[in-house]
């Protein structure tokens, strides 16, 4: 039997989730009018902190990004043709 969260628990991670991202870039965009260090320095302390988790959390969970090819040898993929401008 495989293990997984309810629905409403993962709607409820997601928008943790997308909560706090949306609170960075407001923060990064308030913080485009400091002008000294001072000013920034926590929101560059939070951005490290984020980086360092997001690559630890990563490199723990590295298998399930190697697990296998998305694509089968063999198989077709098709192309998408973009529009020029």
């Amino acid at each position: 039997m495989e293990r997984s969260i309810p629905w409403w628990l993962r709607a409820i991670l997601w928008l943790a989730a997308a909560q706090a991202l949306l609170t960075l870039a407001i923060l990064s965009l308030l913080a485009i009018r400091e002008l000294t260090w001072q000013g920034i320095r926590w929101l560059v302390f939070m951005l490290m902190l984020l980086a360092l988790l997001v690559l630890v959390v990563s490199l723990l969970h590295l298998s399930r990004f190697t697990n296998g090819l998305a694509t089968p040898p063999g198989a077709t993929v098709p192309e998408r043709s973009l529009p020029i401008i």
